[in-house]
């Protein structure tokens, strides 16, 4: 019964590496297949503004440069390359979901003016990302980490919940319906919004929903008659433990 599954993924594998080397060839990139049946391109695939409806097969594919495939008529990432290891962008299209994109990207992900609700089928990291202009309402599914800038403007999200927990560079959220702070990453090079800029957690306003402030230590108190008494008298017994005229001469 192993065999028989065996062979049926094995063929299901060799049908999606001869799919995907048939696409690439008339793309005309240079590329190689290998032993376990991934075609990796060598270069960068550009399908933006050509009136796309749907990808060609590449899901088998890593694409050793950038993907591009915005300013189409896409409505889904189906076909999308598995990994990208330089840029990644579907702006402009008429996503309402990033289901199907690739797993990995090593550069930016740029999906911004599309009819996305969320952000989820996102890689967990990513160098940056710019999601402006979607019908946002959650930013769940967010990169959890972004080493460079989070671009998130023109959308109506309310809150900043569920969204990446580390934003290296620049984290901007302005021209939507923002309503609080409170749930900002603690970490951003710098957050921008309508109601200001932030360059640190606890600079946001804790009416905005900043942490409120650490109550600063109270002064220590001077020490009470008793304590004082006690302290000369402790003084007094250490220092008469062994007077000087018991001490011998030698």
């Amino acid at each position: 019964m192993l065999d028989i599954f065996s062979n049926a993924a094995l063929t299901s594998q060799e049908r999606l590496t001869k799919r995907c080397t048939a696409e690439v060839k008339k793309l005309g990139v240079p590329y190689d297949v290998e032993r376990n049946g991934t075609v990796t391109v060598h270069g960068s695939l550009d399908l933006r503004n050509r009136k796309l409806r749907r990808l060609p097969e590449l899901s088998g594919c890593v694409v050793e440069g950038d993907f591009l495939c915005g300013d189409n008529q896409l409505t889904s990432l189906k076909g999308a390359p598995k990994a990208v290891k330089g840029n990644f962008d579907c702006s402009g299209n008429n996503l309402t979901s990033l289901s199907g994109g690739p797993e990995e990207v090593g550069g930016g992900y740029g999906c911004a003016r599309n009819f996305l609700a969320d952000l989820k089928s996102t890689p967990r990291v990513v160098a940056s990302m710019d999601c402006s202009g979607n019908n946002l309402l959650t930013l769940a599914g967010a990169p959890e980490i972004v080493h460079g800038d989070f671009t998130c403007d023109k959308t109506p999200i309310c809150n900043l919940a569920l969204g990446p927990d580390e934003v290296g560079g620049i984290f901007s959220v302005t021209g939507g319906h923002l309503e609080t702070l409170k749930y900002a990453p603690e970490k951003f090079g710098c957050l921008v919004t309508d109601f200001g800029t932030f360059h640190a957690a606890d600079e946001i306003p804790e009416q905005l929903g900043g942490k409120p402030p650490q109550p600063a230590a109270p002064p220590a108190s001077p020490p009470s008659k008793e304590d004082a008494e006690s302290g000369v008298a402790l003084d007094t017994a250490i220092h008469v433990r062994h007077p000087l005229s018991l001490v011998r001469k030698k």
